[in-house]
């Protein structure tokens, strides 16, 4: 029996001694891996002195002169905001839930990790919860974790110990709850606490309900599956295990609990991409310009700027009224404009007439590329391509799933006009509006950028020219057809067919007589016209041929934009500028845009406002008159007119003395144009977007002195100047009423039938 009892606690022994040798060899193993970490065997760690700044990576945000955000730049979307910033329930609920002694530890909370040890780790008990304190999870997502195999896991939580009690020798408790609910991920490609507000329930972090708050902080367990949009009735029963947390940590009365526990989620979900936003086209060209602006502007340590961790400021002088004007005028036009070009090609079949640009573009898509590929004949590729299929398009009131094939998908696409707007301000260069296109979502190319014809909106530096090289504006320029036979017996026409007389400066630009810009043009010299381009802005190659006065040349609304500027604000060279400040993530000022602008004389003030009166009679009595009959703009406006060949490209560009606004209209191929120059001339497509801006800018209080402003006025002397009549007359005056008709028949079919 005593031998029996000896070998029962011998059994005994070596069953308690076993867990107990197993615990010690573990608890030597941690040790050995501590002293590791701390030897820095497995990579370096830093030391508490180089924690503080405490870096936390953030978005770029940019914003309109009057406070609206445009859009943000970023890797991970983070805005990190100060305690006062976020409501005390969510601070209350996150400490109930992950971390109850939060403001007792020193950054390790051993009778979690006690729990864990005995109930996870011996019990597996998987409800019993992680041992990880608020301070070693902002260590995790403030110094990415090693990849070090099977050892990963052990290693990474005994380095976020260390971590997390070196975070608390240099951090009061405050910055460090801040700095986690900066830092933390709540999935959907949100980071911190005020970005997760704003994108599940669209408020501000300080404006969260203890409901909303209970939410965000049971996703923290699991990103994705406790997701409130995917995992709505998941997200429901974690949130209310927060509630119960909350009321068992004394943060909730049981008075509050019952309602709480039947509120719906409540969800208002909002996702924006870089597609979305107040002005997607000029963000896409910020990014560029900003790229340019770092290499040229490093941090005071010689470093450079990361955009997308930096968490700057900027400031644009853009203004987000004039930004939703300007959209909704390009909308609202060209969905009447887009009728107008299919009725200019009526019955036509698209396909056969614009062929040539579906095949070239057809070629180009994957879809054909890979049948062609694989060996099939052209015959096949074609049904192929014909079979309808369910396809996210574009639509005027937004995206439209259609049934639809490729082929009608791209002839839908292609013969779908566009539009670019740009507005600034003439004295300063600052842009105003921007707005690229018709959706970014489906068309990223920026019309405001891109290189075009110009056609007549050139004719003012032509005349520009002429004034500067002594030209008298009343000098008078025959109206006669000439054939140049320098130039392969090129003979320029005007697009009514009417000649004969002469005109003054004032009456050929007034009604866009081509034949006079060609005639003074060579008069001036091209190469003289050319050099002005360039100094005006004009970037693009520039041939020094005649061919120019009638807007053959390319460039981009943006860079006329800048051109026409020195016209209204007395002969000063002006650039679009997109900034007028950058601030660090402490609002602490970077750059100032006034510290380097400057305004170099290009013309002489007189030149200027000769150009400036010129192009007001454009407005006040030629072909750019529908401003005022069909839009009612009373104020002092000065504009021009543009048509390409074949009506390819129209333009309007037009100021008053406050403001100066272009735009462009044009199939994205410049095979694709209308039939007519009636339907499809600037003053017909591009005009009516310029006019209906305006009509609405003048239209708020905020811009109405706008409408009340003066142009520099001409002095006596040089009012004499231009005080010149025009001795041109229609082919004959028999034919005067045939040809008044005519005009006003241009100006009727603006209008939608």
């Amino acid at each position: 029996m005593y031998n029996g009892l000896r070998r029962v606690i011998q059994q005994s022994t070596a069953w308690v001694a076993i867990p107990i040798g197993l615990g010690l060899f573990g608890m030597f193993i941690m040790l050995l891996i501590h002293q590791l970490i701390l030897w820095e065997i497995f990579g370096e760690i830093p030391a508490a002195s180089d924690m503080r700044p405490m870096k936390i990576n953030a978005s770029t945000e940019v914003y309109t002169i009057d406070g609206k955000l445009i859009g943000k730049y970023y890797v991970q979307d983070r805005v990190p905001v100060s305690r006062d910033e976020v409501a005390d329930c969510l601070v209350n609920a996150l400490i109930a839930t992950e971390d109850v002694r939060f403001y007792e530890h020193s950054g390790i909370d051993f009778r979690s990790l006690g729990r864990v040890f005995f109930k996870t780790l011996l019990l597996q008990e998987k409800s019993a919860g992680g041992g990880s304190t608020l301070t070693m999870q902002l260590a995790k997502n403030l110094y990415p974790r090693w990849e070090l195999g099977w050892f990963t896991l052990p290693v990474n939580k005994l380095r976020e110990m260390i971590l997390a009690e070196r975070l608390e020798a240099v951090f009061g408790k405050e910055e460090i709850l801040m700095g986690y609910l900066n830092s933390v991920s709540f999935g959907e490609n949100s980071f911190g606490i005020e970005v997760a507000s704003q994108r599940y329930f669209h408020v501000s972090a300080a404006n969260l309900q203890v409901e909303q708050a209970a939410v965000l902080v049971g996703m923290l367990k699991g990103t994705s599956s406790y997701n409130p949009r995917t995992y709505p009735d998941r997200a429901r029963n974690r949130r209310n295990v927060v509630f119960h947390q909350m009321h068992k940590n004394g943060y909730l009365h049981a008075s509050e609990i019952d309602s709480l526990l039947d509120k719906p989620l409540d969800l208002n979900f909002h996702y924006a991409t870089h597609h979305d936003g107040l002005a997607p086209y000029f963000m896409a060209y910020l990014r560029q310009y900003l790229k340019t602006w770092f290499k040229e502007h490093p941090r005071r340590d010689g470093k450079g700027w990361n955009l997308y961790t930096d968490g700057l400021r900027i400031i644009t002088p853009m203004h987000s009224k004039l930004q939703g004007y300007a959209q909704h005028a390009l909308r609202q036009e060209m969905e009447r404009i887009q009728k107008n070009f299919s009725r200019d090609w009526g019955s036509r079949n698209y396909e056969r007439v614009f062929g040539q640009t579906l095949n070239r573009r057809l070629s180009h898509t994957p879809s054909y590329r890979r049948f062609k590929q694989k060996g099939y004949e052209d015959e096949e590729i074609d049904s192929l391509l014909r079979l309808p299929a369910k396809r996210m398009m574009f639509g005027w009131d937004g995206p439209e799933e259609m049934e639809i094939s490729l082929i009608d998908s791209i002839l839908y696409s292609e013969t779908l006009l566009q539009a670019g707007v740009l507005a600034i301000d003439p004295g300063s260069g600052h842009i105003k509006a921007w707005v690229g296109g018709l959706d970014h979502r489906f068309y990223q190319y920026d019309h405001v950028t891109s290189r075009r014809q110009t056609g007549s909106v050139f004719k003012p530096l032509v005349y520009a020219t002429a004034l500067e090289s002594g030209m008298p504006p009343c000098e008078y320029t025959p109206n006669e057809k000439v054939v140049f036979s320098d130039y392969n017996d090129w003979t320029p026409e005007n697009s009514d067919n009417s000649y004969g007389g002469e005109y003054s400066m004032r009456g050929a630009l007034t009604n866009s007589v081509n034949v006079v810009a060609v005639n003074l043009i060579m008069e001036v010299g091209a190469g003289k016209v050319v050099d002005l381009a360039g100094r005006l802005g004009l970037k693009g190659d520039i041939p020094s041929v005649p061919s120019i006065a009638l807007g053959t040349a390319e460039a981009s609304l943006f860079e006329m934009l800048g051109a026409y500027a020195s016209f209204f604000n007395g002969g000063f060279s002006v650039s679009p500028v997109p900034i007028l400040r950058i601030e660090d993530s402490n609002g602490s000022l970077i750059w100032d845009a006034a510290s380097e602008q400057r305004l170099d004389p290009v013309i002489e003030p007189t030149t200027a406002k000769t150009m400036t009166y010129m192009m007001r009679n454009v407005v006040d009595h030629g072909t750019g008159r529908g401003v005022r009959s069909r839009y009612g703009l009373r104020n002092e406006i000065a504009g021009k007119t543009g048509t390409t060949q074949s009506q390819t490209d129209g333009w309007f560009i037009g100021a008053t003395p406050d403001l100066l606004a272009g735009v462009w209209v044009g199939a994205n191929d410049p095979s694709i144009h209308f039939r007519s120059m009636a339907r499809g001339q600037g003053a017909a497509t591009a005009l009516p977007i310029w006019g209906q801006f305006m009509k609405r800018v003048l239209a708020d209080e905020e811009f109405r002195e706008m409408g009340k402003s003066h142009f520099v006025q001409l002095t006596e002397e040089e009012q004499a100047e231009l005080d010149c009549e025009d001795l041109w007359f229609p082919v004959a005056m028999s034919e005067f009423k045939e040809w008044y008709q005519e005009q006003k028949r241009k100006d009727s079919l603006f209008q939608v039938q």
